[in-house]
């Protein structure tokens, strides 16, 4: 008994341990923080990347718009001279093929990705654009409007696959003002 007391108040030793475990504690931040600001980089490139894909897009009706506005229309309509009726004329665009264009992305199913290397670095999926036509005979508040939504699916690097991968809805919006 009178051992046991003796080892457990010996203090050799110590500061080699408290060190050790101090340093395993700041790595696991460390390493915390960079997947941090990795995901934060990825997503912020997604949406940099989409949002020029929806402005691109608009771009395209800028010619659909403009008259219908310089004639005081509003919107992209065009005159039907068979019914005498004004249709809608909206250019979709190919967000997708855009996007894929600009950021090197791969299709898998209806999935796409960014690989480097053996690794998948993310997956873009769930493409939801919609395109708000503004009213025929509107006023100054509308505008034509584009937005796209995605889903952005991260694998995790920090966690050795046992930690699931997140997933990011990304959200952008755009809209042609007309400028005269």
């Amino acid at each position: 008994m009178e051992r046991l007391k003796r080892i457990f108040k010996n203090k050799k030793g110590s500061a080699a341990i408290s060190s050790v475990i101090i340093l395993l504690v700041m790595l696991m931040l460390f390493t915390t923080i960079v997947e941090y600001l990795r995901i934060k980089t990825i997503s912020k490139g997604i949406r940099d990347s989409l949002e020029s894909s929806v402005i691109s897009v608009v771009i395209q009706n800028w010619d659909n718009n403009y008259e219908s506005l310089r004639q005081g229309y509003s919107g992209g309509y065009n005159l039907d001279e068979s019914n005498n009726n004004w249709d809608i004329d909206i250019d979709e665009g190919a967000v997708f093929n855009n996007l894929g264009n600009a950021l090197g992305l791969s299709s898998w199913g209806n999935k796409y990705y960014k690989s480097t290397g053996n690794e998948i670095e993310y997956y873009i999926y769930d493409l939801n654009v919609t395109i708000i036509n503004a009213r025929f005979k509107g006023n100054d508040n509308d505008l034509f409007k584009a937005t796209a939504e995605i889903i952005l699916e991260i694998p995790f690097e920090f966690g050795w696959e046992h930690v699931p991968n997140i997933k990011i809805p990304v959200k952008v919006n755009a809209k042609f003002t007309p400028k005269f």
